[in-house]
């Protein structure tokens, strides 16, 4: 069961499709062919993810960049805390 966790990790960090593609091929019936119902289940319910989680090996994306812009909206958010808006004003 460990092998087959740290063989999975390996495919969201291949360097292409293909890579990626071969090892979801060689986890996946391996950890079909083990007979654990819930590694069986599991891999189940991965295969209809299996593009995107491809897709991953081309579209290196991460979420610092959108964390970051979050944390911009949230420190102007902040400071414009009291304001109003002219165009409400009476």
């Amino acid at each position: 069961m460990y092998l087959l966790k740290d063989q999975l990790k390996t495919l969201w960090f291949a360097d292409d499709e293909a890579t990626a593609r071969n090892a979801w091929q060689e986890w996946a019936g391996m950890a079909l062919g083990s007979g654990i119902d819930a590694l069986v289940r599991f891999t189940r319910k991965l295969e209809p993810y299996l593009e995107g989680i491809v897709s991953s090996a081309r579209h290196r994306l991460n979420t610092s960049l959108l964390e970051g812009m979050n944390n911009q909206i949230k420190v102007i958010k902040r400071m414009a805390y009291g304001y109003h808006d002219t165009a409400d004003s009476f």
